[in-house]
């Protein structure tokens, strides 16, 4: 069976030394997400779509500060592959005012990060922070 590519982008969103986690209902690779979403079209600018998914979930404004991760994963049961990119995100508010499609939300520091369970491509990304 051939799998559809989606284009999805994501943001590690920090807030003074703290970073945005959110959970969500069957969520895929672990307990924690963070904001970002699928591409309305192929071509749509990564910025563009990051900051209305960010804006749609949370509620709040970003800015993007660098790239961090592009990885990709196949998820046969739902007949996607999806292809994504992860960035590190900074906002000037920590007021978050979740959407329907996640259930809660935590700021965790950076030395506690691996005490969560995240998908292998968000243990990646966050890893590339710092280095």
């Amino acid at each position: 069976m051939k799998l559809k590519k989606q284009y999805t982008v994501k943001g590690i969103v920090a807030y003074e030394g703290k970073y945005l986690l959110l959970r969500k209902e069957n969520f895929t690779g672990g307990d924690y997400d963070v904001p970002g979403g699928r591409k309305f079209f192929d071509d749509e600018p990564d910025e563009v779509t990051l900051k209305r998914e960010i804006k749609e979930e949370t509620d709040l404004e970003i800015d993007i500060a660098k790239f961090l991760y592009k990885w990709d994963i196949k998820l046969k049961d739902q007949g996607i592959h999806l292809m994504g990119k992860t960035y590190l995100c900074r906002t000037s508010l920590d007021l978050v005012h979740l959407s329907s499609e996640h259930y809660s939300f935590v700021w965790v520091k950076y030395d506690h990060i691996k005490k969560f369970n995240l998908p292998k491509w968000l243990r990646i990304s966050f890893k590339k922070i710092y280095h």
